[in-house]
C-alpha cells in the first residue's frame, strides 16, 4: 500500500509544471531542470495516540 501511495505522490508531483517524474526504478523520483532540483519522494504516516498528545503530556 505504501509503495502505491509513493508512486501516486510521485506522479502527482511530476505533473506539476516544471517537474517530471523519472519513473519507477530510477535512483531519484522527480526532476526539475528549470529549478535544477532532483528529489526522492517518501511517504510516511505518523500515528499519534491520544495519550501522547500535548494536552495529555502536561
Amino acid at each position: 500500500m505504501q509503495n502505491a501511495l509513493g508512486r501516486l505522490y510521485q506522479e502527482i508531483l511530476g505533473s506539476v509544471s516544471g517537474w517530471q517524474s523519472r519513473g519507477v526504478g530510477d535512483v531519484l523520483d522527480l526532476e526539475s531542470t528549470q529549478y535544477k532540483i532532483l528529489a526522492e519522494v517518501k511517504s510516511k504516516f505518523n500515528i499519534t495516540k491520544g495519550s501522547d498528545t500535548i494536552k495529555n503530556l502536561r
